[in-house]
């Protein structure tokens, strides 16, 4: 009798009890039907991370860390009302520059959002070798000045600092704050902010 690969026989079986496994959007479970009449390189995977999520878990845990509420989540807009777009028609062209106005710039947003969309196939299509830039901002807000909040306050500003940066890096790389500090530091600084550091809470909050 011959032997079936091992690969093989995992293979038979995975595509006899396909995995249940679907990610939850917005707290529901997809339909299983529903997912499967995706192409199966478009199917999110069960370990995929939403990024849309990101605001959310990261004012969830500015509430839950930040305890002097001195971090708080900030809107980034554009300084200017014109923009200058660099653009060369055709592979020999020459390259040009031009300025866009308002309404130009939202024309040339919605034309590269169809492009991506004819590209894609509304999403049917999986786009590999791409990257994408997420981009937020925080701030970390002191009630006085820095020599008052040293002096008057009697508060070590960087303290509070590097516990503000340590809860938004916990959060965007979902890595606990004792992989992500110096191993030279991390005492000193779990004994600043012992609700951040805690073994229990660091793995339930920042499962990676």
């Amino acid at each position: 009798v011959q032997r079936q690969p091992q690969e093989y026989r995992l293979l038979q079986m995975e595509q006899q009890n396909p995995s249940e496994d679907f990610v939850k959007v917005d707290g529901k479970q997809p339909n299983p039907a529903e997912t499967s009449r995706l192409p199966p390189d478009s199917q999110v995977s069960p370990g995929s991370w939403d990024y849309t999520q990101i605001p959310h878990e990261l004012d969830a845990n500015y509430l839950k860390f930040d305890t002097d509420a001195k971090l708080r989540p900030s809107n980034i807009k554009v300084g200017t009302e014109l923009w200058q777009k660099q653009e060369q028609r055709g592979f020999l062209g020459e390259v040009k520059k031009r300025t866009l106005d308002t309404a130009e710039q939202r024309r040339e947003t919605n034309q590269a959002y169809d492009l991506l969309d004819a590209l894609s196939r509304s999403g049917a299509l999986v786009l590999e070798s791409t990257s994408l830039h997420v981009v937020l901002a925080a701030t970390h807000c002191f009630d006085e000045t820095i020599i008052n909040t040293a002096i008057k306050e009697n508060q070590n500003p960087i303290e509070k600092l590097e516990r503000s940066m340590m809860i938004v890096a916990s959060t965007v790389h979902r890595s606990p704050p004792q992989r992500l500090a110096s191993p030279s530091q991390v005492q000193r600084m779990r004994e600043l902010s012992p609700a951040l550091f805690a073994e229990s809470v660091s793995k339930g909050v920042f499962p990676r």
